[in-house]
């Protein structure tokens, strides 16, 4: 087998695949597309034919690559089983979970470089997680220079040491994790709707509810005055 074989994570994308295969070789994510000759623009907007070139290099299953990485249909991204608008989805702000990062590093083969053991899960890039469901951890954020857009794998290796802020995930990021994952109790109501569709639902109306007695006073005492 070759050494640049590299098992596929659960969900995990191919920014993240890439940048963990070019760990390997002292490389960039950039650095090592350039270096195999596909396009970075093309593993950006989730090229069919980029992911699969990308699939063989590392020996990994395709579709499950394709699966966890957004592709472009036209306006919106097919991703995860369901259809996104771009504002939905994290393009250039990249978010991690710092006690992830830690676990995968800790849970590595010995031959595995650290570097290339933590990876880039997919409901990262959903716009309205910004908790980590399973360690209760505030995602941390950063947003690189072009050349280094998207590269996740150095974006964790490169982050500063930092406290974690605990909180728990509210009942929207848990939802979106679980269905997005297949994990989790099904919701008749909810699982009608693509899932970003449902983080919008639920934000208008918790900014709605959080507004409304303002308002309400407002309005109250405007009335109040005639």
């Amino acid at each position: 087998m070759s050494a640049l074989h590299l098992a596929l994570k659960p969900f995990e994308t191919a920014f993240s695949y890439v940048g963990r295969l070019g760990v390997r070789l002292l490389r960039h994510m950039h650095e090592y597309l350039y270096d195999i000759g596909v396009g970075s623009a093309d593993v950006v907007a989730g090229d069919e034919a980029a992911l699969q070139q990308i699939a063989k290099i590392g020996g990994c299953d395709f579709h499950a690559l394709e699966w966890s990485t957004p592709r472009r249909t036209g306006a919106n991204f097919a991703f995860m089983g369901h259809t996104w608008p771009k504002t939905s989805l994290l393009r250039e702000t990249l978010r991690w979970c710092p006690a992830c990062v830690a676990k995968d590093i800790d849970e590595a083969s010995l031959r595995l470089l650290p570097h290339a053991a933590a990876y880039g899960r997919a409901i990262w890039l959903c716009r309205s997680i910004r908790t980590c469901p399973e360690h209760g951890i505030v995602l941390l954020e950063a947003r690189p220079a072009l050349a280094r857009a998207h590269d996740i794998v150095l974006a964790m290796r490169a982050a500063p040491k930092a406290e974690p802020v605990r909180r728990d995930a509210s009942p929207l990021e848990t939802y979106l994790a679980d269905r997005l994952t297949g994990t989790g109790d099904c919701n008749p109501f909810l699982d009608q709707l693509e899932p970003w569709a449902v983080a919008r639902f639920a934000e208008s109306l918790g900014s709605t509810l959080e507004h409304f007695p303002i308002m309400l006073h407002h309005s109250l005492r405007r009335q109040s005055s005639f």
